[in-house]
């Protein structure tokens, strides 16, 4: 007896949250075959594809889920196709689409963090630092490690007492974040040696 498609798709997001990347691939490929355009099944798979390093296949669901999903959830096939920039080392595109996904998004703080993360490995610190910035001042997404992340870049530009402030704030966010504890007493440490008392 065949499952219905809704258990089929709950089987196939199962799998994908316990990292079954395989199993995952296998379920989406033999859903696809009954229901080819299942928009959040090719997502889906080109997420699995991506992750195994076949990316033109994974480039191909991304262009079939295209043709597929409403216009209103373009931004999930943007968003997809940005991680795939990302994994091909494609670090402008990668921030290109980013930045986009967040214009239809404008008060998450994950894409300007994702383009945070693209702008710094193209080696730009002050333009990751200004997505990071804006990432702060969303009001939803990872708001902890958007203000992680500017710390970061304060910290690579030595503004010290600024990057303290944005280490401050993520842990006033989440009061476990083990990074942050640590890049926070490292600056105390340093905050100290330059500045002995």
């Amino acid at each position: 007896m065949d499952l219905d498609i809704n258990e089929r798709y709950y089987a196939i997001a199962g799998a994908n949250q316990a990292g079954h990347i395989g199993l995952c691939r296998e379920l989406c490929e033999a859903f696809l075959r009954d229901h080819p355009d299942h928009g959040p099944a090719l997502l889906m798979l080109a997420m699995q594809l991506t992750e195994l390093r076949l990316y033109a296949e994974a480039e191909r669901m991304i262009d079939r889920a295209e043709q597929v999903v409403p216009a209103h959830r373009a931004k999930l096939i943007w968003a997809q196709r940005g991680h795939l920039f990302e994994a091909r080392g494609s670090w402008a595109d990668a921030e290109a689409v980013y930045l986009r996904v967040h214009q239809a998004e404008t008060d998450d703080a994950t894409y300007l963090i994702y383009a945070g993360l693209a702008a710094s490995e193209q080696g730009d610190v002050e333009r990751a630092l200004d997505h990071y910035t804006r990432a702060t001042r969303c009001r939803e997404g990872c708001l902890d490690e958007a203000h992680y992340n500017r710390g970061g870049k304060l910290l690579a530009l030595k503004r010290y007492t600024e990057a303290i402030e944005a280490y401050r704030e993520a842990l006033r966010i989440d009061p476990d974040y083990e990074l942050a504890k640590k890049r926070l007493l490292d600056l105390e440490l340093l905050i100290n040696h330059v500045q002995p008392d």
